[in-house]
């Protein structure tokens, strides 16, 4: 009888564990280890080759990878329900299919690779042991890749639709980053010219060479500038007739509601002396609810020494006591990141 099963249903034993699966932990555990399973199979090829062909034999999805480390994450996202193993097969379930397309990526990207490393580290940012800036920082790359496959799919065709309801003819780009907007708007609009301001000297080099390797650098120029102080603004931008920016102010309500003002007022003020027929302004706005990784989004702004997003109402307000009028919002609800388009102009 070396082999008799004694089952235990100890009541505080079970009672404990129930507690454990009510508190839904378990399935923060699992959600926490998927997404980065999900990073490193997108980070090592392997789910391109998935998107890309829809089912492949093990061998072949696997590579020179580790073959029982890749083989072995493999069935682990079978059981996950992302792909199904048959045989030497691997395809993709129903959600595999969305969780390699391009939104589920780039939100993966966001949250995971852009400011995965500040959430790791919210110890010692709380204790005071580290300080964001110093010892701990976002992944600028990270999330100027996820901003902008977002943005192309969400956000650009607004922008587009904006500059061609006011037939801007060259658009200045504040905050440009690596130049993704300009570049997608330069392409859709073969009329169309832009320069981009970032104060981040790498960004612009990466913008310039994409703007080469597109063959758009005749109409498209980058400069390392601050995008916030219009009087510093070099002479590629005198001739802009339409200013764009996008997630920029947000951040500097960390300096309080009058520091936005002041940057507000300041390009009302080269508006007016101008040509220019609009600031457009997009933002994100916080709700502080479960919805659409709002509170997610509200984590890694406390963390990081920014200012909050705001609401459209609030926005609206901070526009009345500026010197900018805003004539119209563009939003897309139920689709996409929350975000408003304010389109304004001097009072």
């Amino acid at each position: 009888m070396g082999n008799q099963l004694i089952a235990k249903f100890d009541t505080e034993p079970r009672r404990a564990w129930a507690g454990y699966h009510r508190s839904g932990v378990d399935g923060l555990i699992s959600s926490f280890n998927l997404a980065y399973a999900l990073v490193a199979a997108r980070r090592t090829g392997m789910l391109d080759k998935l998107a890309g062909q829809g089912q492949m034999p093990i061998a072949e999805i696997v590579g020179d990878l580790d073959e029982h480390l890749a083989g072995n994450l493999l069935r682990y996202l079978d059981i996950m329900g992302v792909v199904r193993i048959t045989g030497d097969v691997v395809r993709l379930t129903d959600q595999g299919v969305d969780v390699v397309g391009v939104t589920a990526l780039a939100q993966l990207e966001f949250y995971i690779e852009a400011y995965g490393p500040v959430v790791s580290q919210l110890t010692g940012l709380l204790t005071g042991e580290k300080v964001y800036g110093r010892d701990v920082t976002r992944n600028g790359a990270a999330l100027g890749r996820s901003c902008a496959d977002l943005f192309r799919i969400y956000h650009d065709p607004i922008v587009l639709e904006v500059l061609s309801t006011l037939d801007v003819r060259k658009v200045l780009d504040l905050g440009c980053g690596a130049g993704q907007f300009l570049l997608d708007a330069c392409r859709a609009d073969p009329a169309l010219k832009g320069v981009g301001l970032d104060i981040d000297a790498p960004s612009i080099d990466i913008a310039k060479e994409l703007a080469r390797d597109a063959g758009l650098e005749n109409r498209l120029g980058f400069v390392v500038a601050d995008a916030f102080s219009p009087d510093t603004w070099p002479e590629e931008t005198q001739d802009a007739d339409a200013v764009f920016g996008v997630g920029v102010l947000h951040e500097h309500f960390r300096d309080g509601e009058d520091a936005v003002l002041a940057i507000l007022n300041r390009i009302a003020g080269q508006l007016r002396a101008g040509y220019i027929k609009s600031f457009i302004l997009g933002e994100p706005e916080l709700h502080y609810d479960q919805l659409e990784n709002d509170c997610d989004l509200y984590l890694v702004h406390i963390f990081t020494a920014q200012g909050f997003p705001r609401e459209r109402a609030l926005w609206l307000e901070l526009f009345e006591k500026s010197d900018l009028y805003c004539r119209r919002v563009w939003t897309r609800p139920g689709a996409g990141p929350r975000f408003n388009f304010y389109d304004l102009v001097p009072r």
